[in-house]
């Protein structure tokens, strides 16, 4: 499963949702491009050697990605085994929060400019999906403010044998840069 986002789009909090359910294994950004499916090896295996998880119990495993200079090759989006959860949030409590992020935006146009940026690349990115069926959209505002229904709609998009629940564990990778 890979969160599509922008910075400052409440993908860490979905990240901790998704990651409290037992079918679900992740621990926030890899980091990194994906070039191909083999790509795919290289998340579980970190995943599990960061998480100290060696069962591989879970059916799925987690990235977000919110910053467009990792790649994720057209192999990948037509992966059918893969699936997308596009986070958007509003832009001025977006650009508001990303000005305070230390040594990363100096303006409001930088960071305006990068957010507008980052939705051209997620549009381009769910226009190659071009699936229903591997494809969820949500809004930071609906998922705070509908929390449970767009869990319950979240869980049969990702055919999960248990709920998703609003309640979430931080993970231990939480607040620890890179």
């Amino acid at each position: 499963v890979f969160i599509l986002s922008h910075p400052r789009s409440g993908s860490t909090m979905l990240q901790h949702v998704l990651s409290s359910h037992p079918s679900m294994l992740g621990y926030g950004e890899n980091k990194v491009p994906y070039h191909s499916r083999y790509d795919l090896v290289k998340l579980i295996t970190r995943t599990a050697l960061i998480l100290k998880d060696f069962s591989l119990e879970e059916n799925y495993f987690i990235d977000k990605i919110v910053w467009r200079n990792f790649e994720v090759s057209e192999e990948l989006l037509q992966c059918e085994r893969c699936r997308f959860i596009f986070l958007l949030r509003e832009p001025e409590p977006t650009v508001t929060s990303m000005l305070r992020m230390p040594d990363t935006w100096k303006s409001q146009e930088s960071a305006s400019g990068y957010y507008v940026d980052q939705l051209a690349w997620l549009e381009e990115i769910a226009e190659a999906i071009h699936s229903e069926q591997r494809a969820f959209f949500v809004t930071y505002g609906y998922l705070t403010e509908h929390a449970q229904p767009t869990l319950d709609a979240m869980t049969r998009f990702l055919d999960l044998d248990e709920p998703l629940n609003e309640s979430y564990e931080l993970l231990p990778t939480t607040g620890r840069w890179g």
